[in-house]
C-alpha cells in the first residue's frame, strides 16, 4: 500500500465534488495526508494559496490552496471521510472568494449556509461554532454514485503517545575553600582550580517540566 493511492482517490473525490456542487469553479487543491495537529482535528484547509507551481521566467505562476486529511481518522466509513473532505472544500470555496467563514476555529453562519447548500448537515459544537458537519441522505447518495475504492483507506495512522518530558536539572558548584565562589550549569561538569588541585563540590537541583 502506498500513500499515493490514497491521495489519488481523495483527489478524484474532490474533483467530483467540485463538478457536482461548484460546477467546476474551484481550483484543484493540494491534498495532503498528515498527522492530526491535535485529537479531534479531522482535516484542515489553508486560508491562503500556499502552494506555487514552478514555472519558467516570464510565465504567470499558478497557486493552490492546501487541504489536509488527518491520517489518524482514515479508519472511518466512506461517508465520514468524504464529509470531512467536503467540509474543507467549503473552506476552500470561501478562501478563494475572500469570504471569512471561520475565526479562531469558530465557524460562522456563512460557513453553515454554504455547507448546507452542498449536502452537509450543520450543528453547533463546543469550541468550533457552527462547525460540526454530518452527511445528509442526498450527500450519501452522491458519494454512493462515486463508487469510492475503500481499499485506499485500509491503512490509517496511530496516534503518537505523548512522552512526558524529563525534568530539567541544574548543577551547582561551590569552591570548598571559598564558599562565595559559586557557579550554576545546565550540564554536569567538573570544576577544579588546577594550581591548587581543588575539586568544587557539586549539588544537583531537580527543575520543573517544560
Amino acid at each position: 500500500m502506498k500513500m499515493s493511492k490514497c491521495i489519488a482517490e481523495l483527489e478524484r473525490i474532490s474533483d467530483a465534488m467540485n463538478q457536482e456542487y461548484w460546477q467546476g469553479g474551484l481550483q484543484s487543491p493540494m491534498i495532503i495526508v498528515r498527522p492530526a495537529t491535535r485529537p479531534g482535528v479531522l482535516g484542515t484547509c489553508s486560508t491562503q494559496k500556499i502552494w506555487i507551481l514552478k514555472v519558467e521566467d516570464g510565465v504567470e505562476p499558478e497557486y493552490a490552496i492546501e487541504i489536509t486529511m488527518s491520517g489518524e481518522y482514515l479508519d472511518r466509513d466512506v461517508y465520514e471521510i468524504c464529509t470531512t473532505l467536503q467540509h474543507e472544500k467549503v473552506h476552500q470555496y470561501h478562501s478563494e472568494n475572500d469570504i471569512v467563514d471561520c475565526n479562531l476555529k469558530i465557524h460562522n453562519k456563512k460557513f453553515k449556509k454554504e455547507a448546507e447548500r452542498v449536502g452537509l448537515h450543520v450543528e453547533k459544537g463546543q469550541g468550533v461554532g457552527l462547525g460540526v458537519t454530518t452527511p445528509t441522505e442526498e450527500f450519501k447518495a452522491f458519494i454512493d454514485s462515486l463508487n469510492v475504492d475503500m481499499t485506499c483507506f485500509d491503512w490509517y495512522r496511530l496516534f503518537t503517545p505523548k512522552i512526558k518530558p524529563k525534568k530539567k536539572r541544574k548543577y551547582k558548584y561551590t569552591n570548598p575553600e571559598n564558599e562565595k565562589e559559586k557557579l550554576t550549569s545546565k550540564i554536569q561538569v567538573v570544576v577544579t582550580k588546577p594550581e591548587e588541585g581543588v575539586v568544587w563540590e557539586e549539588e544537583v537541583e531537580e527543575g520543573d517540566d517544560d
